[in-house]
């Protein structure tokens, strides 16, 4: 019979342990980064710049742009108009009463400007604005909020209503922005 010599584990038990210790070390390191990298991504992704076309001048360089030129159109009263060019249009929007507003907007518009298929402009009932540009450059914010006095929005509803042409909308997306 052959003889067995006991066989001492401790150093590997210790060995063993110190590893363990060092892997979960390890992973609670890593899982603090990832954390610290989700915030600053959430953080750098809501202040990112406003695209130069939300801004209060782009949409005013837009209205002067489309407005003369093509027709527009519109959604007012759960139904589609278009606007034929107008020179008229765009004085309606009084730019310069404009504020910008850092809340996003909930609800439904009462009206929405859909110029060239590259913007949207809502305008609700109580005086605020969403402005969206479709064609927004990656690392720039797409959509840009305001508040107007509630005239504009009654004189852009008389005017959509005296001079719209009732329309069919053939795409379910023709007023559609994040």
């Amino acid at each position: 019979m052959v003889e067995r010599l006991p066989f001492d584990n401790s150093d590997l038990t210790k060995d063993v342990n110190v590893i363990v210790k060092v892997i979960k070390r390890i992973v609670k390191i890593l899982l603090v980064g990832m954390c610290i990298l989700a915030v600053v991504c959430a953080i750098s992704y809501q202040n990112r710049p406003i695209c130069s076309n939300v801004t209060v001048e782009g949409i005013e360089r837009a209205v002067a742009t489309v407005g003369p030129y093509k027709s527009i159109l519109v959604g007012y009263n759960e139904r589609a108009y278009r606007l034929p060019p107008s020179n008229d249009f765009g004085k309606l929007f009084e730019f310069d009463e404009w504020e910008p507003l850092q809340e996003r907007i909930y609800g439904t518009s009462v009206i929405a400007f859909n110029l060239a298929d590259e913007w949207v402009i809502d305008l609700y009932s109580d005086g605020k604005v969403c402005a969206y540009y479709g064609y927004s450059p990656d690392g720039y914010k797409s959509t840009a909020y305001y508040v107007v006095p509630i005239e504009i929005i009654n004189a852009l509803s008389d005017f959509v209503e005296e001079n719209g042409e009732l329309q069919e909308l053939y795409h379910a997306h023709a007023f559609y922005h994040p």
